[in-house]
């Protein structure tokens, strides 16, 4: 499988790589769902998402193709979510706003589940 995207999808997206898609321990970057499978080179449109345990907060939709032993190629399809850590953005004062709003709701939800875990299993 190359990592050629075919012009169709190329036109749709940005040439943007979604980076290093990392978890470790429940926590990190996945992609889930897929859609869109295009008939030409066989990317599929996918939602990135920052998890703990639980997918928190969304980074966009991206266009993904597999290129076998876990090896994907990314390019970013719509400006919904946070932007990618990965792309060098710099924001604005209202987007760091949300941003860091976004991050202190992830880890009170987070921390509140751990104690009702906690709770139930004691």
């Amino acid at each position: 499988m190359t990592n050629e995207f075919c012009e169709d999808c190329k036109s749709k997206s940005e040439d943007i790589s979604a980076g290093n898609v990392l978890s470790l321990n429940f926590m990190g970057r996945a992609f889930l769902g897929s859609s869109n499978r295009c008939s030409h080179c066989g990317s599929t449109e996918r939602k990135l998402f920052f998890f703990m345990l639980v997918p928190l907060i969304p980074l966009g939709t991206w266009k993904v193709k597999e290129a076998g032993r876990g090896q994907i190629f990314t390019r970013k399809l719509s400006a919904d979510g946070i932007a990618d850590f990965d792309t060098h953005t710099i924001y604005t004062p209202e987007q760091q706003r949300r941003w860091h709003k976004r991050l202190i709701i992830g880890f009170v939800i987070f921390f509140v589940v751990v104690n009702v875990v906690i709770r139930v299993f004691k």
